[in-house]
């Protein structure tokens, strides 16, 4: 008679997770099959017993760990199976500038740590708000400026120390054309003004405004071109109808000359 492996082994109960510094937790597993269990952990995570049978406790060291589990009887070992990962103690609280966009935004990133349960930004050691998500599309703050973002993330066993403000530090260029848009929201008319218009040069190449669904401008004008033909309300403001536009979100993208190598100026602009 010829004996199969085990079956790969299911959690029964207990499990993964976060585990605070001193506790122990049990995870056990069946295999169909197996006359013993082969655990097996990596990182900060440590056997305490139970080794061979079916429930495992164990402990972590602090920080990034993980078990898997094995069923095993006479004919061999059977399959693997990935129990999940452990985390030990607080987070570990660190931030990276993903970028900065033109109209003052920052988008940043703090580790994606198992069990994290809230985010709090900082600017400046300003609190800026609270997040799920390990991603965050902050307020970036004064053009021109030296800013520095921080994190502190919180799990089952407390919070940690907030990050270091040097890894965390950025700064944006001020607004070429310093265009004030307006109303916003807006319904009817979109009004894009420009500051200290003394010449062409002074105003940007095109203006494009952009449905958040689509990636198709749905309006554009060549600023420029209305400069030169006198066509700019009071000789700075340029127009656009938003009447026969669907109601949502867009974004008005303003465009400097061709050979600039200036960034593309974003506004985000509701219509209600």
């Amino acid at each position: 008679m010829v004996r199969p492996l085990p079956q790969t082994p299911s959690i029964t109960s207990g499990g993964t997770g976060v585990i605070c510094n001193g506790q122990t937790r049990t995870i056990s597993a069946n295999a169909a099959g197996a006359a013993t269990y082969n655990w097996s952990v990596s990182g900060s995570t440590n056997i305490v017993s139970g080794q061979g049978t079916n429930t495992l406790t164990y402990s972590s060291g602090g920080g990034n760990g993980a078990i898997s589990v094995q069923g095993v009887n006479g004919c061999g070992t059977g399959s693997t199976l990935g129990a999940g990962g452990v985390w030990g103690g607080v987070p570990t609280a660190n931030v990276t500038v993903q970028g900065v966009a033109p109209y003052g935004a920052v988008q940043v990133e703090a580790p994606s740590i198992i069990g994290t349960t809230s985010y709090n930004w900082y600017r400046d050691g300003s609190f800026l708000q609270s997040t799920s998500s390990n991603n965050a599309l902050l307020s970036a703050g004064s053009c021109g400026v030296y800013h520095y973002i921080q994190v502190v993330l919180s799990n089952a066993c407390g919070s940690s120390s907030i990050s270091n403000g040097i890894e965390g530090g950025y700064t944006w260029y001020c607004a070429r054309f310093n265009a004030s848009t307006y109303p916003n929201p807006a319904q009817d008319v979109l009004n894009a003004e420009f500051d200290d218009v003394k010449d062409v040069d002074s105003v940007p190449e095109l203006i494009k405004l952009y449905s958040e669904k689509s990636t198709v401008e749905v309006k554009t004008i060549s600023v420029k071109e209305d400069y030169k033909n006198s066509k700019l309300q009071d000789g700075s403001k340029v127009q656009l109808n938003v009447q026969d536009l669907p109601r949502g979100i867009y974004f008005l993208h303003i465009i400097p000359n061709n050979e600039s190598k200036e960034g593309i100026e974003v506004v985000r602009i509701i219509l209600n």
